[in-house]
């Protein structure tokens, strides 16, 4: 286990253990994806982009559109959106649809009904983007 002194010998303290090697880069990974997901969640509260794909119900909206109710420029807006898919708070079409907003290609984000209540139901007891402030 990490963080937890132990004995160890004045030669196997120079050795390289593989196996701690290894929990200590994965520990380092889980610690760098949370400092990641905390700010996607914040953003995603602070500029109403949950709350305005959890009104858009499983239909959905495209980058454009999502920007266009956030006034959020729309690169932004889906670089967060493929971020949060990547972290599981968003769902997204795997095929692209011309969107009918700004004259592009694009895909379709959504929320399932647990990301909807987690991550946009400031009422509810499961509500999360609070601990992201």
């Amino acid at each position: 286990r990490l963080g937890i002194a132990r004995a160890a010998s004045p030669a196997s303290r120079d050795e390289l253990d593989p196996k701690e090697l290894k929990r200590l880069v994965l520990r380092c990974v889980e610690d760098l994806s949370g400092g990641v997901a905390v700010q996607l969640m914040y953003i995603g509260d602070r500029l109403g982009l949950f709350a305005r794909l959890a009104e858009a119900g499983k239909n959905g909206l495209t980058a454009a559109a999502l920007s266009s109710k956030t006034s959020c420029h729309k690169r932004y807006v889906e670089t967060w959106c493929d971020a949060c898919v990547a972290h599981s708070f968003l769902e997204a079409s795997s095929d692209t649809v011309a969107d009918a907003t700004d004259s592009t290609v694009s895909r379709t984000y959504w929320m399932t009904p647990a990301q909807r209540e987690v991550l946009a139901n400031e009422t509810s007891q499961h509500f999360q983007c609070g601990a992201a402030q």
